[in-house]
């Protein structure tokens, strides 16, 4: 089977033009049959063809002004090679160096071309067909601008997730060719575009051209080694399905059991379960008029219209207390299975969007890199589809029990909560493990507002911050034992006898700490680079913030609160 081949080699300013003059053939290319360089094709290019790249490259970068100085590291341009396995060009004869049906390669490039310029539109500043090499291929160039402009590579080759997609999205273009993608996610290491090179000149200048005999020896060789290489491909593909089929049914058994277990847990069936006869007999009903599979319950309530709390009464009445449990337990059973298996879904979470939330927590709130990082690792914060950061809420037992979905594009952060969430058995928390090694509990009203407050207050005791719902529910029954900070000015619901409030200076927490970060790293620190100095910084922050906070709290906030149980 042949497969679809996207590789990328990202350029900074320095290797620009000796990447260009590869591809336009003004340095020498050994592994090149010189004899065929008029065959290549220029297919992607504007009026100033006759550039070196290099200048290609600056005019398109700043047509738009940049906003900031870029660095010398920065990534200019990003050089990507297209081809195919030999295999789809040349499939009577992988040995015929440089051969390929003329049909295949003509589909193939217009394909190609039209991917190219819906995926990358304008960013494409050239694009050359190399057909003097062993076999067919595309150098495209693209200058990473994100939509504003501003070179930004991360934008669009930033992360596995990316990649993942980029080489996902050429492969679902060639598939009609009948092409396609390599195993998703495998431990092979692929080759880039400079290290390709590399082994192709090397062995180039190895071989003596007039050693005609060798040249075939090496071309059967290769041959056969990608027949090889193709079979090996299709069993890894093979396995691969076997696989993903085989833990699905792990996990649909792995349900089945945890249902079965949780009902066993709850439900405990003493007495037999009574006969659809004896019910047909004791409603006075012809046995020939019910239909097979008519559960004995069902009967009595549709016969009776009544519910399942008259049909229970009814059982009683007719056939005594254990025959009727064991029956209506068999009914209950059923409902609970279908409630447990019908439980919260959360949002399916997007890694392309990811990069885009992080970046506002980290830039626009100012939390620290590592803070957010972890609780993505945890899955306890992620991206939907809409670009909405998503919290997810669990209950003390780490179940799932909803989520909390923020629209960050709302200027006034507006939370929603997400369907089918249970506002009272779980939710947003982090730090330790709960009720654990847990000594202390602070309260917020918001995830932002609780990673705000953590970063904060560094704490000297085990701490875990929560945040409460829309209607101030909060788990006061597990949490009388600990201390309890109430980080807010909502009015909550079931809250312990005993607990301290602490509310910010300004109205919120999050304001504090934008203020406090200005004033106290007078712009020394970078955004998102800060982690390592940020622990002093708070540090300074913690002692500063913590005396005036007590001071204002005194001042807005009544003793009343201490007085009903405050430390």
């Amino acid at each position: 089977m042949p497969y679809a081949i996207a590789r990328i080699a990202k350029l900074k300013q320095a290797s620009i033009g000796g990447s260009g003059m590869h591809v336009s053939r003004e340095r020498n290319t050994p592994n090149a049959d010189r004899s065929k360089l008029e065959d290549n094709q220029t297919l992607i290019h504007n009026d100033d063809r006759h550039l070196p790249l290099g200048e290609i490259v600056h005019n398109k970068i700043y047509s738009v002004p940049q906003q900031r100085k870029i660095r010398t590291d920065a990534v200019y341009a990003v050089e990507i090679l297209l081809t195919a396995s030999p295999e789809y060009f040349r499939p009577d004869d992988l040995s015929r160096y440089g051969d390929y049906q003329s049909d295949r390669l003509a589909n193939w490039t217009a394909a190609t071309v039209k991917w190219l310029k819906q995926e990358y539109g304008d960013k494409i500043v050239r694009a050359a067909l190399h057909l003097d090499e062993a076999t067919p291929h595309i150098h495209a160039y693209l200058v990473p601008t994100d939509e504003n402009g501003q070179l930004n590579c991360k934008k669009i080759f930033g992360g596995r997730a990316k990649m993942f997609a980029f080489q996902d999205n050429y492969a679902a273009a060639m598939k009609p060719l009948g092409l396609e993608r390599g195993i998703r996610d495998s431990q092979a290491e692929h080759t880039t575009v400079k290290d390709y090179y590399t082994v192709v000149n090397a062995a180039s200048q190895e071989l003596d051209p007039s050693d005609l005999q060798a040249v075939q020896a090496r071309a059967m060789a290769y041959a056969r080694m990608q027949r090889e290489h193709q079979e090996l491909q299709r069993r890894l593909k093979f396995v691969a399905q076997q696989r993903d089929e085989l833990a699905q049914k792990l996990a649909m058994t792995q349900q089945s059991v945890n249902v079965q277990t949780q009902i066993n847990r709850a439900l405990t069936v003493s007495e037999p379960l009574i006969s659809i006869g004896q019910i047909v007999c004791e409603l006075r009903l012809p046995l020939g008029q019910i239909k097979e599979g008519t559960e004995a319950i069902d009967l009595v309530i549709n016969t009776c219209q009544t519910d399942l709390a008259g049909a229970t009464q009814w059982l009683n009445q007719k056939f005594g207390a254990a025959a009727t449990i064991g029956l209506v337990n068999d009914r209950v059973r059923q409902i609970v299975t279908e409630q447990i298996l019908d439980r919260f879904i959360p949002p399916r979470p997007e890694r392309d969007k990811w990069g885009e939330v992080k970046d506002y927590l980290i830039s626009t709130k100012q939390l620290p890199t590592k803070l957010v990082d972890r609780l993505h690792e945890e899955r306890l914060i992620y991206a939907d589809k809409d670009g909405k950061l998503i919290c997810l809420h669990r209950d003390f037992e780490q179940r799932v029990t909803g989520a909390t979905a923020i629209d960050l594009k709302d200027e006034q952060l507006q939370k929603l909560l997400v369907e089918g969430s249970s506002l009272t058995s779980g939710f947003h928390y982090f730090e330790r493990d709960p009720l654990v090694d847990t000594e202390r509990v602070v309260i917020c009203d918001d995830p932002i507002e609780a990673m705000a407050y953590a970063t904060l207050h560094l704490p000297a005791r085990p701490t875990l911050y929560l945040s409460a719902h829309d209607g101030g529910f909060v788990p006061g029954n597990k949490l009388s034992a600990i201390e309890i900070i109430v980080a807010c000015d909502i009015e909550l619901q079931n809250l312990p006898a005993r607990f301290d409030r602490h509310l910010p200076i300004e109205d919120s927490w999050m304001s504090d700490l934008k203020s406090e970060l200005a004033s106290l790293t007078s712009g020394q620190i970078q955004i998102g680079e800060r982690d390592d100095k940020q622990i002093r910084v708070i540090q300074e922050i913690q002692q500063k913030l913590l005396g005036s906070a007590q001071q204002h709290n005194s001042q807005k906030n009544p003793p009343l609160d201490r007085n009903l149980g405050g430390r």
